[in-house]
């Protein structure tokens, strides 16, 4: 179908209905066929509704049943079949927030079907998907050393059930995120063990997609060593295996899309949190943004905000706009559809701004060290006062999440990167330097505490 659609549209179900009538064939056909219409661009109202309707009719048919359906997909469908649903729900919330160019005809669709694509049907389907396969507590059982059948029931035995959970786990993870709703994004993930092969890791774009968004996650929560860790995990995993890739497929572009993303986004993370990564990474990161990170290492936030509206997921308002005469000629409100970004680019710079002010506390931290270490010594430099308050600032980093479960590392584990650890260690490297003894108290000073 993807060759065909190159050059003319896939026959309509109509037309498939004159060669095979069944019921399930044709709702599995109209999915490949809504695919290929999004993928040339710009469906019509019409389509995006009818496309819609038969994802109810098919996860209706999987999900009301008294017991497993008699179908098997190949994972690499099964994956497809999730992300291409959340991707028509974020293309519909993207053009139903834009306001301008719509026909009265169009408005008027809108109004009378304010349920279509509507978010909470999208989560309802994907929790929906989660529970029916008792995947969370699989992948529990699994992380522990166990038999995850034991734990499935009858459905969650079913492998079309199992891996419709599992990649329904991924979906929420990216949900959440275009939400802005980067905790939640990464709790659902809380059984899953990233840096572990598993059973379920089979489809390349689901491990892919899995690693951006939780990198990105990362990123927002102020946790960069995770992110890049994150980051450089999956990367260096592209770099071995990137001839396996499907090429000349919608897949193979989005992957593709998806590792320029991240090598962006590594970038801010090695900025604002410089560490070790592997010299290949690294490499081929100052091939692709040395000049842009120089200009972030000077302050720039104008580079940040670029690399970050190019490397960031497309975000989503949950409520959408209402279409009435009003706020069709508010100018304001036509750009409803460009908030979502701006507003999670406001908050990414204000931590870039704060996290900026580090080497400038540094400095003031050394000169508190070049005295004799006394408080009155120190506040003869006016640190206390500038000091204290960008304190304040990265109060909300001293926190560190704490594991649930003793030697396991699910994506909710991790550091938030600590004030004490960014000045701390760099005070205690100079003193050694300097070959001049330190002490605790001085080391509070210091840091102003």
């Amino acid at each position: 179908m993807e060759q065909h659609s190159k050059v003319m549209p896939p026959p309509n179900s109509k037309e498939m209905a004159l060669i095979l009538d069944d019921h399930i064939f044709m709702i599995l056909y109209k999915e490949l066929y809504y695919r290929q219409i999004y993928a040339r661009g710009s469906p019509k109202i019409d389509e995006r509704f009818e496309s819609y309707y038969n994802y109810c009719a098919l996860f209706n048919y999987i999900l009301s049943t008294d017991g497993p359906v008699a179908l098997v997909l190949p994972n690499q469908w099964l994956w497809e079949l999730i992300d291409e649903f959340i991707y028509q729900f974020q293309s519909f919330s993207q053009y139903r927030s834009n306001l301008s160019k719509k026909s009265p005809d169009e408005i008027e669709q809108l109004n009378t079907n304010p349920k279509i694509w509507n978010v909470h049907s999208v989560l309802n389907v994907l929790h929906s998907l989660v529970d029916k396969s008792n995947i969370n507590l699989q992948l529990e059982v699994y992380t522990q050393g166990g038999d995850p059948d034991s734990v499935a029931g009858e459905f969650g035995q079913h492998p079309l059930y199992k891996m419709l959970g599992y990649f329904s786990l991924v979906g929420l993870l990216r949900l959440h995120s275009l939400l802005g709703d980067y905790y939640q994004a990464v709790k659902v993930l809380e059984n899953l063990e990233l840096n572990k092969k598993s059973l379920y890791s089979r489809v390349p774009a689901c491990q892919i997609t899995t690693y951006y968004y939780v990198g990105f996650a990362y990123l927002m929560m102020r946790r960069y060593a995770d992110s890049i860790r994150t980051f450089s995990n999956i990367l260096v995993y592209i770099q071995r295996t990137k001839h396996m890739f499907p090429t000349r497929t919608y897949q193979g572009d989005q992957i593709n899309k998806q590792t320029d993303k991240m090598y962006a986004l590594l970038a801010i993370c090695l900025t604002l949190h410089p560490q070790r990564i592997d010299e290949s990474i690294l490499s081929h990161l100052k091939d692709k943004h040395g000049e842009q990170m120089n200009k972030m290492q000077r302050g720039d936030k104008a580079v940040f905000a670029e690399i970050f509206s190019v490397a960031c997921p497309k975000f989503l308002n949950p409520v959408p706009p209402p279409l009435t005469p009003a706020t069709l000629e508010n100018k304001d409100v036509r750009n409803y559809a460009k908030e979502p970004l701006q507003q999670q680019l406001n908050v990414f710079l204000s931590e870039v701004e704060g996290q900026l002010m580090i080497p400038t506390i540094r400095r003031k931290v050394i000169a508190c060290a070049e005295t004799d270490g006394n408080r009155a010594a120190s506040r003869s430099f006016g640190v206390p006062e500038t000091c204290v308050r960008d304190r304040r600032k990265q109060k909300q980093k001293i926190v560190d999440s704490k594991a649930s479960r003793k030697g396991f590392s699910g994506p909710q584990q991790g550091r938030f990167p600590q004030i004490k650890e960014l000045l701390g260690e760099y005070v205690l490297e100079q003193q050694r330097v300097a070959q001049r003894p330190v002490t605790t108290e001085l080391l509070q000073v210091q840091l102003c505490n």
